[in-house]
């Protein structure tokens, strides 16, 4: 799905209830830490989906039990625990939280991904869910390539719907030479 957001200064929260709407159960739901509200979180549990979302600094919850050294990966060293998320609609939530620290610090010099998930451990492991998360970089290395190579940025800011259906067409032409 495309959710096109004409306001090119708008950040992306402010296109979550129309992704809301078309979450189904069982669908796997990956994406960064601005994704990573209460209200997004809890729909996609209450209807029955997964996630692997990147914690937000401002999402607050309640550590239970102790840290455990789950292994290491290319990234770095892979702790998980289990968080308790603030209530929101008078409804709790218990996820895992999987720690990636980094060997290497990432461009805005962060040494810990912390990556929330409602898969059980036999869905995936904790070192599962880090390179889940790490794969989700081809997603964001795929924009990249269809704002520069395919084009796809209209150089004006006189007409987004332009803009829109430059971007939506790329996306297609990109799906189509992906597969």
């Amino acid at each position: 799905d495309l959710f096109p957001i004409e306001d090119g200064h708008a950040q992306e929260r402010s296109g979550l209830d129309a992704v809301i709407e078309t979450i189904e159960a069982g669908d796997l739901w990956i994406a960064d830490r601005n994704f990573c509200t209460l209200k997004f979180l809890y729909a996609i549990a209450r209807k029955c989906g997964r996630l692997v979302i990147r914690l937000h600094d401002k999402m607050k919850g309640e550590q239970l039990g102790s840290r455990r050294y789950c292994g290491k990966t290319a990234s770095g060293r892979v702790y998980e625990y289990q968080l308790k998320l603030t209530e929101y609609e008078g409804h709790t939530l218990i996820v895992r939280c999987i720690e990636l620290e980094l060997y290497n610090p990432t461009r805005d010099d962060e040494r810990t991904l912390r990556i929330l998930t409602n898969l059980t451990e036999d869905e995936a492991d904790a070192m599962q869910v880090a390179e889940t998360y790490r794969g989700r970089w081809r997603i964001e290395t795929a924009f990249q390539k269809l704002t520069t190579t395919l084009k796809c940025e209209v150089n004006t800011l006189c007409y987004p719907k332009a803009a829109i259906f430059a971007f939506s067409m790329a996306c297609l032409a990109y799906n189509a030479v992906s597969l």
